[in-house]
């Protein structure tokens, strides 16, 4: 079973696919050409608990044309109660891996 978090018609798609139990990772990709997105992932799709979200997510200045290979790696720890912020520059995109806490 899938689950699509958030999408936009054309634009882009947040399926989010297990690779262990408790360990999912939701790729997003912007199609290039279009401007970038901000958007906002509601997490109700992960189990009861804490879990420790590893973001890789485009730079401020990244851009398929100018800066195609500029990213971030930030931690936070969530809940399903939570919602993820996530930028997308211009053709970038994002991938989110969860862990859960000890």
């Amino acid at each position: 079973l899938t689950v699509i978090t958030r999408a936009g018609l054309g634009d882009y798609c947040c399926p989010p696919t297990g690779l262990a139990k408790l360990w999912n990772n939701i790729p997003g990709n912007k199609k290039v050409g279009n401007p970038g997105a901000k958007i906002d992932i509601p997490l109700g799709f992960l189990p009861e608990g804490t879990f420790t979200a590893k973001v890789y997510a485009d730079a401020p200045d990244a851009h398929y044309l100018t800066n195609p290979q500029a990213y971030s790696i930030t931690e936070q720890t969530v809940s399903s109660a939570d919602s993820l912020h996530v930028r997308m520059a211009p053709g970038g995109g994002f991938a989110i891996s969860f862990e859960a806490c000890k």
